[in-house]
């Protein structure tokens, strides 16, 4: 059944556009695409940098054909701060009081200038508690999302993470077990990465660990050492990346940064497992810039000795002309994707 919005996703360097719903499991796109140029108005905020924004969307919208004007918006987990929190049953306004509480502990904002929002991802009735997502940012990346939308004559109807719209995409695709394990869902984003712990048994995202290792880091390196702008380095990570055969050796001059990166995908896995009582390897799925990087999952599966390779939900993609440009770039279109099935 189609939807009467569609969604938007922003990241660091990047714009992305999704028309999707999902019917009977089976996800259908009628448009999808995306910009590559760098979005500064995360960092740096003013009318210059939020009109180009507006030019980009508007390039994107047009370029789709796309008329309508509900919008779900993605913004980048790096710009967030989430938590998995067990609470005791409550009504969703004690719920939230109790949060506030104790929101200090995990969310470095004062209150009064934080967006907070929550969903209860699992009602454990057996043990009378909740497990329930936590996301806040700033009230002020909030407003200035919803003046981007407005300014291009859009109606904003949510604002999320990435965390968020994949969790729930996964879990609602999942119900024909298209994910067959406990696996680790890595997004790497441009500044930081986060790791998702999905656990199969509750069919959720149960534990969520963020660092400030991303894309942007690796780019940097190679820039520095081969003495090479950004739109160059960041063309020999895609097709040299981790490989032996290239005309420059990137391996070496990313392992200080790498090692850094697998240590703490390391101390996560450790964690979780310690907590579930799992003696296996888990499994990683890699997403958003991961393909951006040659050989980066062949590389983690050789440095952890653990399954590496890319979240991958094609066969669930309805075949039309968007299905094959998904196919080809799934790992960028994840959260857009997502981010419009409710």
């Amino acid at each position: 059944m189609a939807n009467d919005s569609f969604c938007l996703e922003f990241g660091d360097a990047y714009a992305r556009v999704a028309d999707s719903s999902l019917s009977n499991q089976t996800i259908e796109i009628d448009s999808l695409a995306m910009e590559t140029k760098p979005l500064t108005f995360f960092t740096n905020a003013n009318e210059t940098s939020i009109n180009e924004v507006v030019k980009v969307v508007d390039s994107l919208i047009n370029s789709q054909k796309i008329t309508k004007k509900n919008v779900n918006i993605v913004i980048p987990d790096t710009y967030t701060y989430s938590q998995i929190l067990t609470m005791p049953f409550l009504k969703e306004k004690e719920l939230l009081s109790a949060i506030k509480y104790q929101a200090d502990q995990f969310i470095p904002l004062p209150l009064d200038q934080a967006a907070i929002d929550l969903d209860i991802l699992f009602e454990d009735k057996k043990n009378n508690n909740l497990l329930v997502l936590i996301v806040a940012t700033t009230q002020n990346l909030i407003d200035n999302v919803a003046r981007i939308i407005e300014k291009v004559g859009l109606i904003p109807l949510s604002i999320e993470n990435e965390l968020s719209a994949v969790g729930r995409l996964i879990n609602l695709i999942n119900q024909n077990h298209s994910l067959t394990q406990s696996s680790l869902l890595l997004n790497l984003g441009s500044f930081s990465t986060s790791i998702y712990f999905y656990n199969r048994q509750k069919n959720l995202i149960s534990y969520i660990h963020n660092f400030k290792i991303g894309f942007d880091l690796f780019s940097r390196e190679v820039q520095v050492n081969f003495n090479l702008n950004k739109q160059k380095a960041d063309e020999a990570l895609k097709s040299i990346g981790f490989g032996k055969n290239g005309s420059l050796d990137l391996g070496q001059i990313l392992k200080p940064a790498f090692s850094e990166f697998i240590g703490e995908v390391e101390k996560f896995s450790i964690s979780v497992k310690e907590k579930e009582n799992i003696t296996n390897a888990l499994p990683i799925l890699s997403f958003n810039l991961s393909d951006e990087i040659y050989l980066f999952n062949q590389s983690l599966k050789t440095q952890l000795g653990m399954e590496a390779g890319l979240l991958d939900i094609s066969t669930l993609i309805r075949k039309n002309n968007n299905s094959e440009i998904f196919k080809q770039h799934q790992s960028s279109y994840i959260s857009v994707v997502a981010g419009n099935i409710k």
